[in-house]
């Protein structure tokens, strides 16, 4: 009986915080441009368009690369967001990404952008 409600309990725990595990996505925090990389857009690579942050961001997925994140070429907004942060880099803005999963490099993968101008207390 004891055994039978353990795995009950275990099973009951594991189906209620798979959810946290298979999803990590998330915002990096607002972080300057250190500098900004275009990669040739083909068909073989995703790479595309690399944001270098001057400082380590929150990393909610968990990436090898804390400093680095990437706009892939395949994303449907890819030019909008490098206008984006190719303006915030030039005015030396701050830039926000939800990102979500790694690339093969250890960069956070970037679906969303926002930029801001940098606060002038900051």
């Amino acid at each position: 009986m004891k055994s039978t409600f353990a795995t009950v309990l275990l099973t009951v725990f594991l189906i209620g915080s798979w959810p946290s595990f298979a999803s990590a996505e998330g915002f990096t925090g607002w972080r300057k441009i250190g500098w900004i990389y275009q990669r040739q857009c083909s068909s073989a690579l995703s790479d595309g368009f690399e944001i270098q942050l001057a400082g380590p961001h929150d990393n909610p997925d968990g990436c090898s690369n804390d400093r680095t994140i990437q706009v892939q070429c395949f994303n449907q907004i890819y030019d909008n967001m490098v206008d984006i942060t190719r303006t915030t880099f030039s005015i030396g803005g701050q830039l926000r990404a939800f990102v979500n999963g790694c690339d093969d490099d250890g960069h956070a993968i970037v679906t969303a952008l926002q930029a801001r101008q940098t606060p002038s207390s900051q």
